[in-house]
C-alpha cells in the first residue's frame, strides 16, 4: 500500500467516523426538540450549523474515497450521504430563490437549485443510477468540487459582512473614458 493509498483510506475512514458522530449528536439534539419546544429556535440553529458542515465534510471525503474501489456498500452509503447533502442545499437554494433581492440573484439561486437537485437524483440510492467506473469517479470528482465551493461559500458568507459571491448580483465592468 503506497502513501497515497494510506491518506486515502484515512481520509475515507474520517469521513465514515464525521458521518456517524453527526448523526450520535443530532439525535439527541432532536429529541431535545421534542421535550423542550421553547428552546427550539436555538437547537434548530445548532442543527443547521453543525449538520450542515459535518455532512457536507463527509460527503466530500466519501466522494474522493469513490476513487478507490470498495465494496457496493461503500457506494451506497456515500449515495444516502451525498442524495442528503445535494437535497438540502438544492431545498435552501430554491427557498433563497424566493426571497432573492435582485433578478440576478434569483436565477443563480435557482440554477444553484436546480444543480443540486440533479446531484440528489443522480446519487439517489433508492432508484441507483448505473454508470461505469470511469464516469463516476468524473461524476464524483465534480460532485466534490461543487459541494466545497458551496461550502466556503456559506462559511464566507456568514464570516464576512456584506454580500458574498453567491448574493452579489452579475454586474459588468464599465468602462471610463476620460
Amino acid at each position: 500500500m503506497t502513501v497515497g493509498e494510506s491518506l486515502l483510506d484515512l481520509a475515507i475512514q474520517a469521513g465514515v467516523l464525521a458521518f456517524a458522530c453527526a448523526w450520535a449528536f443530532m439525535l439527541p439534539v432532536f429529541a431535545l426538540q421534542a421535550i423542550f419546544p421553547q428552546h427550539r429556535a436555538t437547537l434548530e440553529r445548532v442543527l443547521q450549523t453543525f449538520g450542515r458542515d459535518v455532512f457536507k465534510l463527509s460527503a466530500i471525503a466519501l466522494l474522493l474515497g469513490a476513487l478507490r474501489e470498495w465494496p457496493y456498500d461503500y457506494y451506497t452509503l456515500l449515495r444516502f450521504v451525498v442524495c442528503g447533502v445535494a437535497a438540502r442545499d438544492a431545498y435552501f437554494a430554491y427557498q433563497s430563490a424566493e426571497t432573492a433581492s435582485t433578478p440576478e440573484l434569483q436565477v443563480r439561486q435557482q440554477r444553484r437549485a436546480w444543480g443540486f437537485g440533479l446531484m440528489a437524483a443522480l446519487f439517489n440510492p433508492f432508484i441507483p443510477v448505473h454508470l461505469d467506473r470511469d464516469t463516476w469517479v468524473v461524476l464524483d470528482v465534480g460532485a466534490a468540487v461543487a459541494i466545497c465551493a458551496d461550502a466556503v461559500n456559506e462559511f464566507r458568507s456568514e464570516t464576512e459582512p456584506g454580500p458574498t459571491v453567491s448574493d452579489q448580483p452579475l454586474k459588468r465592468k464599465e468602462t471610463q473614458t476620460g
